[in-house]
């Protein structure tokens, strides 16, 4: 017989769902609740490498975990939360009113991963700069609303993307207005910034309009792409050495 391949998927209304594609195309579980200004920005698989919980970072800055294997719901026209979440942690507090940096709502998530094994740790990154960690639940406190979190950093700038650095003991932010930088979540402090470029030919500012990065080698490169550079709309991408300098050691202009 043919093995099941499936694939899970997130949408602007707040819904995840995990998609039969192989037989059949179907739906086999969906979570969540339809609301506006709750559509789901990041989403990642749960501690451990067995995949039994997922989770998302909505627009409004909460992080919510499914037991996948809790939840097996059949898909219904009504949009009430059949399947309430396994781990839930509060939205941070309000903090402004109409639009965020980066479209969607002020708190909503601009990255999302949990790491670790003995003491797992969930981590979300929200598009105001603001980092928060909270430690995963066991036992009885495995279900429901969470606490306060672990600890909160503000990288001070707002941020398009935050992504797991250092293996998991790190993240690395950046965004319109602000230069990649690494941030280690034990000391709250940041561990490398890069630095911003000289001036183009016609000694204007170069400037910083971070859309995407990925970290490579344990955290020691980054790889960044911008959307605006030398006063046009075009692709670059520069590539961070942080073990060797602040400046980009590569540059690839479209």
């Amino acid at each position: 017989g043919t093995m099941p391949l499936t694939a899970l998927t997130a949408d602007d209304t707040g819904l995840l769902k995990e998609v039969s594609l192989a037989p059949e195309s179907s739906v086999v579980r969906r979570w969540g609740q339809q609301a506006c200004g709750r559509g789901v920005s990041r989403a990642c698989w749960g501690p451990g490498a067995e995949e039994t919980h997922v989770g998302v970072g909505l627009e409004d800055g909460t992080v919510r975990f499914w037991r996948r294997s809790a939840s097996t719901v059949a898909i219904a026209e009504e949009s009430e939360d059949a399947s309430p979440p396994s781990v839930d942690f509060a939205a941070g507090e309000e903090i402004g009113k109409g639009v965020a940096p980066h479209g969607g709502g002020p708190n909503g998530i601009a990255g999302l991963f949990a790491h670790g094994e003995a003491a797992p740790r969930v981590v979300a990154g929200e598009r105001t700069g603001r980092v928060r960690v909270w430690v995963w639940p066991d036992g009885s406190a495995a279900h429901g609303p969470q606490g306060e979190p672990l600890a909160t950093i503000e990288t001070g700038k707002a941020a398009a993307v935050c992504r797991s650095a250092a293996g998991g003991e790190g993240v690395a932010v950046g965004g319109k207005g602000a230069d990649p930088s690494v941030w280690s979540l034990e000391a709250g402090k940041a561990v490398w910034r890069a630095r911003n470029l000289p001036n183009d030919e016609l000694d204007l500012a170069v400037p910083i309009w971070l859309t995407d990065l990925k970290v490579a080698e344990g955290g020691r490169l980054l790889a960044t792409g911008h959307g605006f550079v030398a006063s046009r709309l075009r692709g670059e991408v520069r590539l961070y050495d942080t073990s060797a300098q602040r400046k980009p050691v590569a540059r690839v202009v479209a």
